[in-house]
């Protein structure tokens, strides 16, 4: 752990690297921006409701790329697959973000705290329109009001997403897949 006052260090892995001594504080209120529901009623044009003064709030909306258990207080323990809303970035490769429930589940309770920016990554939230099957492996089949998150678009309309929710577990969860069968909710 670099002493306090210490520049930023480098993130060499998600669990190896720790942030600087009282950095571990919930950011200051006006720092957090508000949570956002991506369920049903969550805006078609991907826009957030707008916050005190009219000034859009900027969205953040990342997946986990893998577990990662915390080893201090103020850290978020995080599932690989897990919808997180980063609302804060810090200079020392830690993100502070708060977990997202698609759809309204209530599987989990909503969460937040630090976790390491290396266990992030920005993601698209979309509902799928229309039953898609797979075309092979590395390709993702899709029921209808399936809620995918991209993260890359390829050339002539394809995408890599993640199936959110629901969750099967006797199917593949990430894959390629064409961008015309999605309807954007959130970017």
């Amino acid at each position: 752990r670099p002493p306090s006052g210490a520049g930023p260090q480098p993130l060499a892995t998600a669990t190896a690297a720790q942030p600087p001594v009282g950095v571990l504080q919930q950011p200051a209120a006006d720092a957090v921006r508000p949570a956002v529901d991506y369920g049903a009623g969550a805006a078609s044009g991907g826009e957030a409701a707008p916050i005190a003064g009219g000034e859009q709030p900027q969205v953040l909306l990342h997946i986990t790329t893998h577990d990662w258990e915390p080893d201090q207080s103020g850290q978020l323990r995080v599932r690989k697959g897990t919808l997180i809303n980063v609302s804060h970035r810090a200079a020392h490769g830690w993100v502070y973000a708060a977990t997202v429930q698609p759809g309204g589940e209530t599987g989990e309770p909503v969460a937040e705290g630090w976790v390491p920016q290396a266990v992030a990554k920005r993601v698209s939230l979309c509902r799928v329109v229309v039953d898609w099957p797979a075309e092979g492996s590395g390709t993702l089949g899709l029921l209808k009001g399936d809620l995918i998150a991209v993260s890359k678009e390829a050339e002539r309309g394809w995408v890599y997403g993640e199936r959110i929710s629901p969750r099967r577990p006797d199917v593949p969860t990430d894959g390629w897949l064409p961008k015309k069968v999605l309807e954007y909710i959130l970017m």
